[in-house]
């Protein structure tokens, strides 16, 4: 479908720390785009902090057709207006597109405010794929979903994006356009010993509640096959010498099932693991958690968000205090499992 010649950008941008968690949001992206041909990039300022300055020589030097930046609604102040500034001015013929959590929410005002050409607003494996093929051939903006743009100062945001349903089919992130020796070792976890390596990984995306407060583009959870991450923890493993993994789903214990499943299939890939996981206080009882413990699960973090029942209710957590206290006493009693309870 392209060339080498239809080149991408993805710049990570600086969060000024020195733990910088992997950025699987790009990666997957440029999994999509390269699958189908195109040339990637990524232009990581997280992990070398280089300036803006920086950052303007590299887009002098080269030329793109897509340049890509993501990110949250915290860094727009400190982070992302004086980039935005030092890439309209460098960009030469690409377009610049930005996307995340935030552009999402409100795209209008980042528009009006950014200067970029476009946001996509939620998912954009396919967006993402459909926008260089309309850069390519000059199409019509249009007819691309999932986005929004200012046309003569008149904001338009398109029909809803195409989500993929079955997760297996989005390919495995482009780890090898990131410079893994750095995300593998810069960040450590509750029981991670010094020597060991850690990236982050999904196994499924959405959630099953409907919470207040959380932005929430999708309805319902979409489950990848256990079999196809394990064969995506094979890969680190093997490749990077990942050996911890922080599982960003924000539910990753939907069932025991499944826990008993991804248990089952990490024995017989012969590989062990310690993880890192999120869960609702509802779900956890002593079996559940003895079973996360035999597949290497290290830590959990839940969600309790408030000490009082009236808020729970309002917040449509569909949790009690109750239950947030017992999933605390059961996972303090099976020992080696550390808990982070944000509220």
């Amino acid at each position: 479908m392209f060339t080498k010649e239809n080149k991408v950008l993805f710049i990570i941008h600086d969060v000024y720390q020195e733990d910088n968690q992997f950025p699987l949001g790009p990666a997957y992206l440029a999994a999509v785009l390269h699958e189908k041909g195109a040339s990637v990039e990524a232009f990581c300022m997280d992990i070398f902090h280089y300036t803006n300055e920086e950052l303007a020589k590299h887009l002098q030097k080269n030329t793109y057709d897509i340049i890509g930046v993501g990110f949250l609604a915290a860094r727009y102040t400190e982070t992302i207006i004086d980039l935005c500034e030092t890439i309209n001015k460098n960009k030469k013929n690409a377009w610049f597109i930005l996307g995340g959590a935030c552009p999402s929410a409100i795209p209008e005002y980042i528009l009006r405010n950014t200067y970029a050409d476009i946001t996509t607003i939620g998912e954009a494996e396919n967006t993402i794929v459909d926008l260089l093929k309309c850069k390519i051939n000059q199409a019509n903006l249009s007819d691309v979903d999932g986005i929004a743009y200012l046309k003569n100062d008149e904001f338009i945001k398109t029909k809803k994006n195409r989500i993929e349903k079955k997760l297996d089919k989005i390919p495995f992130p482009l780890w090898e356009i990131f410079p893994m020796d750095k995300y593998t070792t810069c960040c450590k976890a509750y029981n991670q010993l010094p020597h060991e390596m850690s990236l982050g990984i999904i196994t499924s995306r959405g959630c099953t509640n409907r919470c207040n407060f959380c932005q929430r583009l999708e309805k319902g959870l979409r489950l990848r096959s256990i079999d196809n991450v394990i064969e995506e923890i094979k890969i680190l493993y093997q490749k990077y010498g990942v050996s911890c993994f922080w599982i960003h789903d924000e539910l990753f214990i939907v069932n025991k099932k499944r826990i008993i499943d991804f248990g089952r299939a990490l024995k017989e890939s012969n590989i062990k693991i310690k993880f890192y996981c999120q869960a609702r206080a509802d779900i956890v009882d002593k079996e559940l958690i003895e079973i996360l413990k035999k597949c290497g699960c290290q830590f959990i973090n839940i969600g309790f968000e408030s000490s009082d029942d009236k808020v729970l209710k309002r917040m449509n957590k569909n949790v009690t205090v109750a239950q947030n206290i017992r999933a605390l006493e059961v996972i303090k009693n099976v020992d080696g499992i550390g808990i982070r309870v944000p509220g």
